[in-house]
């Protein structure tokens, strides 16, 4: 499918939805496919949202996606993605060196990152929410130097939201704390 896709022309692709968790050889699939989306030209993807099992993220081909603003991914719970996390977003709260010296973000446009874990089997211990409590403190501080650049930026570089989803919680990391509340399925959200 992805070899046929960069014979395709999409100029009017904006939203893209991949769920490869019952495919054999997803990450390959996952990988190749976003490769020949990004060769297409004058893309205007700004939606990607990316279904995931047991497989890395595929940050290399994501941030070739140049023109995303809002950023979804859904992996199982029991995934190792999150005992990494948050360092393995790197990716987007660490600076890279352009051609000609300076320094720059990645995807400047995006503006919302939801990453969202999928039930898993069983009950959810109060401890296992700290850690993820934990995680989302940690996600704030590592970001807060992408934030401040943002708010001198004029606009260039997009004030990043980031939501970090579980069975029963949702935590919202902002630059700016706002007040907790309940969202409509019934999870806790709270700022960090």
């Amino acid at each position: 499918m992805s070899k046929t896709l960069f014979f395709v022309g999409m100029p009017l692709l904006s939203e893209l939805t991949l769920d490869t968790r019952d495919m054999a050889r997803q990450d390959v699939f996952t990988t190749t496919f976003l490769d020949h989306l990004a060769l297409q030209p004058h893309l205007l993807l700004t939606k990607l949202v990316l279904y995931l099992s047991f497989q890395d993220v595929p940050w290399t081909q994501i941030v070739r996606l140049s023109t995303v603003e809002f950023l979804h991914i859904v992996k199982p719970i029991k995934d190792s993605f999150w005992d990494r996390s948050p360092s393995n977003l790197s990716v987007l709260y660490k600076k890279i060196k352009l051609p000609d010296g300076t320094q720059s973000w990645r995807l400047p446009r995006l503006h919302t990152v939801v990453l969202e874990a999928t039930e898993p089997y069983g009950s959810i211990s109060d401890e296992f929410v700290a850690g993820w409590r934990q995680c989302a403190v940690a996600t704030k501080q590592l970001f807060m130097n992408r934030w401040e650049t943002s708010m001198k930026s004029g606009g260039m570089l997009a004030p990043l939201a980031i939501d970090l989803i579980g069975p029963t919680w949702k935590f919202e990391i902002r630059h700016t704390n706002q007040s907790s509340n309940k969202t409509g399925d019934g999870r806790q959200v709270e700022p960090i």
